[in-house]
């Protein structure tokens, strides 16, 4: 009895799919991912890094502005990421800055005599009435005259009459250049010690 070969059975030895993944024949990069496919793989670069897979460099999101850094952050890069830190006068955490209000959180260096303004992103310092400075350094305004005897109440009301002056907010000093109990009544003489002066007051006492 001859058998026919095609009813003869057929056995086939199936060999299961490699994960390429798991042995040393993957060729990925070291910062890339390896992803096993039905008798292959493919290589894909981590987060942070750019290029093919079989070789992967730093991405500089910073750089390409790929970064969510706030507007009002700064974007340091680092391997295979980025920070993100608030610009000063600022506060948050990067990703998120809102204005950091100095005067509010007693964070400024405005003179104990002086007035601190918040503003977007930073504060400005005045002195108060009565003082003269920058703001930062604040002293009493005062002015040698006769007629005022010190008075801290004409004396400022002074201040405020020149605080539009230039100068007299900043580092200036006032000081006497004339007086007619010292120097007589001559023009000349008051023109004299007055004259190519930047800014000058003559304070007269009435009733006398």
């Amino acid at each position: 009895m001859q058998i026919s070969p095609s009813l003869l059975p057929i056995y086939c030895n199936f060999v299961s799919d490699i994960d390429e993944c798991n042995t040393d024949f993957k060729n990925c990069h070291q910062k890339a991912l390896c992803h096993n496919t039905q008798g292959s793989f493919t290589c894909s670069c981590k987060p942070g890094y750019e290029g093919d897979g079989y070789n992967c460099t730093d991405d500089d999101e910073c750089l390409n502005n790929s970064h969510n850094c706030s507007e009002k952050a700064t974007c340091t890069n680092i391997e295979g990421s980025f920070n993100c830190s608030c610009e000063p006068g600022y506060i948050g955490n990067g990703h998120n800055c809102s204005d950091a209000d100095e005067c509010l959180h007693n964070s400024h260096n405005c003179s104990e005599n002086a007035t601190c303004t918040n503003t977007e992103g930073f504060f400005n310092c005045s002195c108060r009435p009565g003082y003269i400075g920058n703001g930062h350094n604040c002293s009493e305004f005062s002015i040698n005259s006769t007629i005022l005897h010190g008075n801290q109440y004409y004396i400022r009301h002074l201040h405020r009459f020149l605080a539009s002056a230039p100068g007299v907010g900043e580092d200036s000093s006032w000081f006497l250049c004339y007086n007619t109990t010292s120097h007589g009544w001559k023009a000349k003489t008051f023109h004299d010690s007055c004259n190519g002066k930047r800014n000058t007051v003559t304070i007269i006492q009435e009733g006398q």
